[in-house]
């Protein structure tokens, strides 16, 4: 029987209690199967609160300022790089994810597929709960990306400057336009005076100064530069967000088919959850 590292990554801020809980769903999903599917975790953290709560249950962190988002993710991600895994499963530290999800996902561990997940995920509220369609577009929450897609990818990239507008199968830039790109590549085109480049070599999945969309930012990043890639259509609720009145977009606000709560077979979720911000 083949057997899977994953290693599941997740940001944190605010949220103790959720989180908390997000963590014991963690644990009961690497206590699942733990011959064929070896789970590790790696938090990354601004709060000192959230760096205890690693501490008490013996998983990895790496401290980064929560803004600006996308280069919270970045600093995050290179710290896991140098961890070994089969794939990345990245999750927010209110989700929840049913154990039954990780056979769901065999096949494609089993194919190599790139970068996978779902459209469909379940939002709950209290006693209410939704099923919410993204459209054949994956979500963040329980998504798994292949490491050495993300070596080939994002790995080894520098942050540059565009002197001279250009355009190209992966876009156009105007001049003064700042992206990201291999570093071989950057050092060929600032010979030429195309670039100037501003950084050392770093890993970067995510823009560092973005704010919001960064799911759909970094599949698009991954799928543009050729990574194979499968939507999946799971019906029943597997993966789950719990929304609190903080957040930014609401549960009311998330159009979705309401389904009854008692569907949902997670055992942390099985209580009420009282959420307040740290």
């Amino acid at each position: 029987m083949s057997s899977y590292k994953i290693l599941v990554f997740l940001p944190i801020w605010g949220r103790h209690e959720i989180t908390e809980r997000c963590f014991q769903g963690l644990r009961r999903l690497s206590e699942y199967n733990p011959h064929k599917y070896l789970i590790d975790i790696v938090a990354v953290v601004s709060e000192d609160w959230a760096k205890k709560l690693c501490d008490k249950y013996n998983y990895r962190f790496v401290y980064a300022e929560n803004f600006p988002l996308g280069a919270k993710l970045n600093t995050g991600l290179e710290y896991c790089m140098k961890f070994q895994f089969d794939y990345l499963m990245t999750l927010g530290s209110d989700d929840f994810i049913d154990n039954r999800l990780l056979d769901v996902y065999d096949e494609y561990f089993k194919q190599g597929t790139e970068l996978f997940g779902t459209d469909k995920i379940c939002f709950v509220q209290g006693d209410k709960a939704k099923m919410v369609s993204y459209s054949l577009t994956i979500a963040g929450a329980g998504r798994c990306i292949k490491k050495s897609v993300i070596e080939k990818i994002c790995c080894n990239n520098v942050k540059v400057e565009y002197l001279c507008s250009m355009g190209g199968t992966l876009g156009c830039y105007s001049k003064g336009d700042i992206a990201y790109m291999k570093k071989h590549t950057a050092l060929h085109m600032a010979k030429k005076y195309m670039i100037r480049i501003l950084s050392e070599p770093c890993v970067n999945l995510w823009e560092d100064e973005r704010q919001n969309a960064l799911d759909h930012n970094s599949n698009m990043k991954l799928i543009t530069n050729g990574a194979s890639n499968k939507c999946l259509d799971i019906k029943e609720p597997l993966i789950v967000d719990v929304k609190g009145e903080d957040n930014i977009w609401g549960y009311d606000y998330i159009e979705g088919e309401e389904i009854n709560k008692t569907e949902i077979k997670i055992p942390e979720l099985c209580e009420p959850v009282t959420l307040t911000v740290e």
